[in-house]
């Protein structure tokens, strides 16, 4: 019987002793998983921060690209503009330079038309002239040489 006895309180004693480690075991777990939890939850907190930084990084950097597109497009069109209105210009100086051009031109074939005209006309007055002195100097020849006595001792 004291042998029982014995055996009983061992048992309680070791119960108790099984009792205590089992709940000290739970809280330890139940520990471990809520550290557990708070842990995944600053791991999660940390990849949202990396993940929006990383987010917003690639935004700034589309909204930079986007805009030196749009600069690199403004750019392009400055200057396709500059060299069509620049081209537009060097037409348009080239247009009157050509008119000034026909312009003087057109003067001077006209003063050398009439020059040319005097001259020829001066030209083929003269030459009416001579032609009309040659014939009058014919005539007078003529007509002296017929009034003239003839002597038959001048020989040639």
């Amino acid at each position: 019987m004291w042998k029982n006895a014995h055996q009983t309180k061992c048992a309680v004693k070791h119960h108790g002793k099984m009792i205590i480690r089992k709940t000290f075991d739970q809280w330890r777990k139940f520990v471990r998983i809520s550290h557990g939890v708070k842990q995944h939850e600053v791991d999660m907190a940390v990849l949202a921060d990396a993940h929006y930084q990383q987010r917003m990084c690639k935004q700034v950097l589309q909204l930079w690209h986007h805009e030196v597109l749009v600069e690199k497009h403004l750019t392009v069109r400055r200057d396709r503009l500059a060299r069509k209105y620049s081209t537009l210009w060097r037409h348009s100086v080239a247009m009157q330079k050509t008119a000034k051009h026909m312009c003087t031109y057109w003067q001077y074939r006209r003063v050398w038309r009439q020059w040319r005209k005097q001259v020829m006309q001066g030209k083929a007055a003269r030459k009416v002239e001579n032609y009309n002195d040659t014939q009058l100097s014919k005539q007078v020849f003529t007509a002296w040489f017929k009034m003239a006595p003839v002597s038959k001792s001048f020989k040639y």
